[in-house]
């Protein structure tokens, strides 16, 4: 074996080596993720639990209202088992509980007497609707979107448009090459076309394609470029992409893998 190709080797197991890395980080990401996103719909929920009975007891105290107590009653049971489906993880059941008690005190039928106790039961329930909302907006910042108590987000939302313009500056193999190649760590644009054997030219094209996708970032000082956190999750996307349609062709076709 001569050098040029042990280095190959080398440079072969470094990139599985971290692959392996990237895929133990992002397990262990995920079990983070997923118990901190728990513990805040706890916290959450015991939040919007205390928020109500703070606002209650001073409503004991200030409202005129004759039905104050039968009315103060009636929420505090609902909210107690609106916060109880909150923390079990039925988040969209709580919002439609608070919905219930909001129509009941604000409606044509309510038995509130008091215009101000009625209207600070609203704003109450308002806060504690936030304090859910809190959450949810959360929960998708961390990328939890099918969190429970959540529904999927409708694939209607990304448009083609936006779909494209993810899509398309992987939709050529020496890009993926080249994100590979700097996977294991920053490179030289020289270094870059040694591991993919790409003319400078060429690969210069590729890198500001992905540079402007957001996939890659250029140290001009140090003259070094390096795969971004959203160029990882693309490629680490695309391949997954790869991977299960090639699965699903060979399931469609079994023969396929036998020729």
């Amino acid at each position: 074996m001569t050098d040029e190709q042990m280095l190959q080797e080398i440079r072969s197991l470094r990139s599985e080596m971290d692959t392996l890395g990237d895929q133990m980080l992002s397990i262990r990401y995920e079990d983070i993720r997923g118990v901190f996103i728990e513990q805040m719909r706890l916290a959450m929920g015991e939040e919007g639990r205390r928020s109500f009975r703070c606002e209650a007891t001073h409503l004991r105290t200030s409202s005129v209202c004759q039905n104050k107590d039968r009315c103060l009653s009636s929420l505090g049971d609902g909210m107690e088992s609106a916060a109880d489906r909150f923390i079990a993880g039925d988040a969209q059941g709580a919002e439609r509980m608070i919905d219930e008690m909001e129509r009941m005190v604000s409606g044509e039928c309510s038995p509130c007497m008091d215009g101000s106790c009625s209207k600070e039961a609203v704003e109450t329930l308002h806060r504690v609707k936030a304090i859910l909302s809190i959450y949810h907006n959360l929960a998708e910042r961390l990328g939890h979107h099918r969190s429970e108590g959540f529904p999927p987000e409708p694939s209607s939302e990304v448009s083609p448009e936006d779909t494209e313009e993810v899509l398309a500056p992987l939709a050529n193999a020496w890009r993926v090459k080249v994100l590979r190649a700097l996977r294991s760590g920053e490179r030289s644009l020289t270094d870059i076309g040694r591991s993919v054997s790409l003319r400078t030219g060429h690969l210069q094209f590729h890198l500001r394609a992905l540079i402007e996708a957001g996939y890659v970032k250029a140290d001009r000082r140090r003259h070094l470029y390096s795969i971004t956190a959203r160029g990882r999750t693309a490629l680490q996307g695309a391949e997954d992409l790869a991977s299960r349609l090639g699965l699903l062709a060979e399931a469609a076709d079994p023969s396929a893998g036998n020729e």
